[in-house]
């Protein structure tokens, strides 16, 4: 379907914490040569699980080059704002060091990446220099500060603790919603992933229930419940349309069509699970059973 293109990258996004499908993602990246760059903003916590029951955490880049993750407030790590990039290639991950600090580097850091002036990099017994950097190509100021370095630190530790919540809230809604089938349904689980749920993104069938969407989100709105959708496709956005014509992903908005986004957040009670499902089955049906 990219006839035409050069296609040199897979970017796989693990929505709301479910990862795609990397084994399969892999094995086609490897037999067309293209690098794979991990979109984890959404699975911070999220393991594989491989042919045999061997878990892989998100992050360890058993089929990718690169995993990028974000910390932003709403995210299972909070730092308050930025992310983190992992990756197995000391020599990639060396780059992407340099790439968001300026790209600036120093052999305290980044051992010896191919200096231009060694001499100047390192004592003459070959101890690193200290206050020694180079730029050996632009880069850009990507650093988290230290306070928010900070805060994420912290937020790790407790890393087991949300994720365990979310997963368990989900598992609430999952049987909350269940009588309102096939009106709502609630996310599909892949069977080859344990994730840490970052969205609850319901499907819902407006058409059948006689409401739009707006009205919906209206309906809840004036409950104090909050809710969103994740999200508007790429494709439809005024750039890609600019730089790449009208493309028909009837998948993407299909889905688009139907989804809903209700409230997920460690800190949510079990009851508020049962007040945001009753919320909604009164903005659908104009009645709580």
């Amino acid at each position: 379907r990219a006839a035409g293109w050069r296609v040199r990258a897979l970017a796989p996004v693990h929505y709301a914490g479910q990862t795609a499908p990397m084994a399969d993602l892999g094995a086609l990246a490897r037999a067309e040569r293209l690098a794979v760059v991990e979109d984890a903003c959404h699975a911070v916590g999220s393991v594989d699980r491989v042919p045999g029951g061997a878990a892989i955490p998100v992050g360890a880049c058993a089929e990718s080059a690169l995993t990028v993750f974000s910390f932003h407030p709403v995210k299972t790590i909070a730092a308050g704002e930025g992310g983190a990039v992992t990756g197995n290639d000391p020599a990639l991950m060396a780059r992407v060091r340099g790439l968001c600090n300026h790209g600036m580097l120093r052999a305290a850091q980044h051992g010896d990446p191919g200096f231009a002036d060694p001499e100047a990099a390192f004592d003459a017994d070959g101890t690193p220099n200290p206050w020694y950097y180079e730029m050996p190509e632009p880069g850009f100021n990507h650093r988290l500060s230290d306070i928010h370095a900070a805060l994420a630190l912290s937020q790790i530790r407790r890393l087991d603790a949300f994720v365990e919540r979310r997963r368990r809230l989900m598992a609430l809604y999952a049987e909350r919603l269940a009588p309102l089938a096939p009106l709502v349904e609630p996310p599909a689980a892949v069977p080859w992933c344990d994730p840490a749920w970052h969205l609850c993104a319901v499907r819902i069938d407006f058409a059948a229930a006689g409401r739009s969407r707006a009205r919906v989100m209206a309906a809840l709105r004036a409950d104090g419940i909050g809710s969103q959708v994740h999200y508007i496709p790429v494709h439809r956005q005024p750039f890609w349309r600019r730089r790449y014509g009208e493309a028909d992903l009837p998948g993407a908005m299909a889905h688009y069509g139907r989804t809903l986004s209700l409230p997920l957040f460690p800190n949510m009670a079990d009851a508020d699970v049962d007040r945001v499902a009753a919320a909604l089955e009164w903005a659908l049906t104009g009645a709580i059973s």
